[in-house]
């Protein structure tokens, strides 16, 4: 039985170790903390979230989009060759979103021109919406962008 406990305390130690290995830089704006492998990588991603976030809810919204409770945190792994995706959420109290967490990864390229985007889409319609949309207009809307 302590044999099974070392190896399973070893195996965790040796996977939290892979995650440490990389450090990441920190960057804030008004609405977002960015974590990123570089400084001028949070930076980028920090500006171009503020602009998507300004820039498409005024395509989808036709006004600016209402101010958050709190930041969204990002945390964007972003290496050559890395398979693009991401993730967003958030939990809804009284039909504002709060505790926002996203995770995008890729290429710089597809971060900054179809993941991040794509990921801000999702945290416009939650605050204008104020609640969870259709799984089908959620990620439809998201995926034009």
């Amino acid at each position: 039985m302590e044999a099974r406990f070392l190896r399973a305390c070893v195996l965790a130690a040796a996977i939290l170790s892979l995650g440490a290995s990389r450090p990441y830089y920190s960057t804030r704006s008004q609405h977002f903390i960015v974590s990123a492998p570089t400084p001028e990588l949070a930076e980028e991603i920090k500006n171009a979230a503020e602009q998507f976030r300004h820039e498409l809810a005024m395509e989808w919204l036709g006004h600016p989009l209402a101010e958050w409770q709190g930041l969204c945190p990002i945390k964007a792994d972003v290496a050559p060759g890395l398979g693009a995706g991401g993730a967003t959420s958030f939990v809804f109290r009284g039909g504002t979103p709060t505790e926002w967490t996203m995770n995008i990864q890729g290429s710089r390229e597809r971060v900054l021109d179809s993941v991040l985007p794509h990921e801000i889409t999702h945290t416009i319609f939650a605050t204008h919406f104020g609640r969870p949309l259709p799984r089908w207009a959620d990620e439809g809307g998201s995926t034009t962008v």
